[in-house]
């Protein structure tokens, strides 16, 4: 139950049904949990002492500062452009709601759970895109979980991606998967400790998942190898053991796996398969592609984001921006969608700092031991918001850290509990 709460909560996908406003499955976790909550007040009591916690007091008011202050902008300027207003708003709504279903971990138990569930999500979110993929029938049936312009998108890509069932089908789901590809290089031993293969298996497969969102998670699984070695070079634990180790548990993951292989292959079209991989691949690795066939490592969104989405502003806006962020038609003012020049073009870089401050309110900085892990996340997120607007606005990500802010304020408070590999 705790896992479907989470990954409805995380990945906020589409309800199909008829109502006057499109309903996400976040929502649908609103409802569910809030009579529940209302009515136990143990589950009260928990979420009001995680509310009095200075950390999570001042993030609560920043992210108030930074919604009157996005209001203020519009008016400043007469422009009345009021559409960066929601997103923070619904930001303000999704962490409320993430202490009280923190606060439901902790009623049951299961607070060391959290960063383990999260990976868990992840890898059956890859797991929902890889049949995707290579059933039609199965996302056919999936897409009444989609958005229609996620649909067409995906056609337009001939189903390579737009395959998950999430409210960000694209970049803000692939700033999801690489953050967690760092997660899971720091808790590496917690997940799956019984069953080597199937800790393996799952990389193959939130690889996969990663890819069909967006390149950009490639950043993630660059920091997470990154960390993974200097965090076994640090803790003396490189080793270099070539013995298999084998046991029951393995040998029937192995069963199940070439078992799944045949049954697949015997099923499905074989050349239908060959072909989605061979598109898969060159839409991944195109900088790669390009490299041997051009010398340039290069794709074509990364022309399009230093040649058209970056240019020189005029003092005024670089300071204090223009206070637009919407053009009439809906599309991005100036039609730009770097996360910097979003920053920039709207409140400027004194809006950027503030940002950049409420962003850095997430980790614990005080724990020199979690230092290395909170910069590389930090850095993660300054690098993805060269692509899209990333620090402190994705939603998806904001919601991860958040709640694995909570489980280390919880650990850490609790000496008696605390592990190795804690946050």
């Amino acid at each position: 139950m705790l896992i479907l709460i989470l990954f409805m909560y995380i990945f906020s996908f589409s309800i199909p049904i008829e109502a006057p406003i499109h309903i996400s499955s976040a929502r649908v976790v609103y409802l569910l949990v809030l009579p529940s909550f209302l009515l136990n007040r143990k589950w009260q009591s928990n979420s009001l002492k995680v509310i009095k916690n200075k950390k999570i007091v001042t993030i609560i008011i920043l992210l108030i500062f930074i919604i009157s202050y996005t209001l203020f902008v519009p008016i400043f300027y007469k422009t009345y452009d009021y559409s960066m207003l929601s997103p923070f708003i619904n930001q303000m709504i999704a962490l409320i709601f993430g202490i009280i279903i923190f606060s439901l971990f902790k009623l049951k138990r299961k607070v060391n759970d959290i960063p383990k569930y999260l990976i868990y999500i992840f890898i059956i979110q890859a797991l929902i895109q890889f049949f995707s993929f290579v059933s039609p029938e199965i996302r056919n049936f999936l897409n009444l979980f989609r958005v229609e312009d996620k649909i067409l998108i995906a056609e337009r890509y001939n189903y390579i991606r737009g395959l998950a069932i999430s409210g960000g089908q694209f970049f803000g789901l692939a700033v999801g998967f690489g953050l967690i590809f760092i997660i899971y290089s720091y808790f590496w031993y917690d997940v799956f400790k019984k069953a080597s293969v199937l800790k393996y298996l799952s990389l193959i497969f939130l690889f996969f998942g990663a890819m069909s969102a967006a390149r950009s998670s490639l950043v993630g699984v660059g920091i997470s190898i990154f960390y993974f070695v200097i965090n076994k070079i640090k803790n003396m634990e490189l080793k270099f053991n070539r013995r298999l180790k084998i046991n029951i548990i393995n040998i029937v993951l192995i069963i199940i796996l070439i078992f799944t292989i045949l049954l697949t292959i015997y099923l499905i079209d074989f050349d239908f398969i060959i072909d989605k991989i061979q598109r898969m691949s060159k839409f991944a690795f195109e900088f790669i592609y390009n490299f041997i066939n051009k010398g340039e490592l290069s794709t074509s969104s990364t022309d399009i984001l230093f040649n058209r989405m970056y240019f020189k502003v005029d003092l005024k806006t670089f300071f204090i921006g223009d206070g637009l962020y919407t053009n009439p038609d809906g599309s991005y003012y100036m039609h730009t969608d770097a996360g910097y020049m979003r920053n920039i073009l709207y409140f400027g870089i004194v809006g950027f700092i503030i940002l950049l401050i409420y962003q850095l309110q997430f980790f614990v900085w005080r724990k020199k031991k979690f230092f290395l892990f909170n910069v590389l996340v930090m850095f993660y997120i300054l690098v993805l918001h060269i692509k899209g607007y990333t620090l402190s606005f994705n939603i998806m990500m904001q919601k991860i850290l958040f709640l694995l802010l909570l489980y280390n304020i919880y650990i850490t408070s609790k000496r008696s509990v605390r592990t190795k590999y804690s946050l």
